[in-house]
Order: C-alpha cells, then sequence, then structure tokens
C-alpha cells in the first residue's frame, strides 16, 4: 500500500513538472511571437528612414536610426512588450554601434552582426525576465 502511494506521489509530481515545463516553453513561444511581430510593425518606418538616407536626406547611420529607433520602439508598445527597458537599451546600443560604423571604428558587416546579437540577448533577457514572473 506504501509502495502504491509512494508511486502514486511521484506520478503527480511529474505530471506537475511536465505541466511547468509546458507552460514555460508556452510562454516562451508566444514571447516570441510578440517579439517577431512588433519587429515586422517596425519594418515600414525603418525602411522610409533607410530610404531617406539613400537619398541623402540623412547623412549617415546614425541618423537613420535616430529617425527608426522611435518607430521600433512605438512596435514593441503596439503589440503590448511588457519590457520596454530593454527595447530602450536595445535602440540606444544600435544607435551607438551605428555611431561607429559612421566613424568608421567598425565595418558594416560588423555593425550588423553586434546590432543583431544585442537583439538575439534582449530576447533571452526577455525569457529569463518571464520565468521569474
Amino acid at each position: 500500500m506504501l509502495n502504491r502511494i509512494v508511486s502514486i506521489i511521484t506520478l503527480i509530481m511529474l505530471c506537475g513538472c511536465a505541466t511547468i515545463q509546458q507552460q514555460a516553453e508556452l510562454q516562451r513561444k508566444e514571447r516570441d511571437e510578440q517579439i517577431d511581430d512588433a519587429l515586422a510593425l517596425a519594418v515600414p518606418g525603418k525602411r522610409i528612414c533607410i530610404d531617406q538616407r539613400h537619398a541623402g536626406i540623412f547623412k549617415t547611420y546614425a541618423e537613420s536610426a535616430k529617425c527608426s529607433n522611435p518607430q521600433i520602439i512605438a512596435a514593441f508598445k503596439r503589440v503590448k512588450f511588457p519590457y520596454m527597458d530593454l527595447v530602450k537599451e536595445f535602440t540606444d546600443k544600435r544607435l551607438e554601434i551605428l555611431q561607429e560604423l559612421d566613424n568608421k571604428q567598425i565595418p558594416e558587416e560588423r555593425s550588423d552582426k553586434e546590432i543583431n546579437e544585442y537583439l538575439d540577448n534582449l530576447i533571452a533577457e526577455t525569457h529569463v525576465r518571464d520565468l521569474e514572473r
């Protein structure tokens, strides 16, 4: 009888852990979709700023970033992203990297890589914060 009770308790505990893992994975997937939605919403605004740089209206990548960063922030607000401090941190870092590109401190490929890495860090930090909730 005791063995049966222990088996039942073990089974219940294992089911609970699986459910928690499933919930965490679902939350992670939903957050990734939210980030993807925000980035997709930001594309048209970013495109306008890039086109203005190509047309000579903006002379530097940094000027283009100053134009598009508010578009990125607005897109994340539109999808009700909960960690806007991370978005602000990302747009600040993006501007910093593009200023380095303008100053010829880094090549364009490296600036793209650094921006993407920083975005990956934002996503990772988002998942950490979600787990802490």
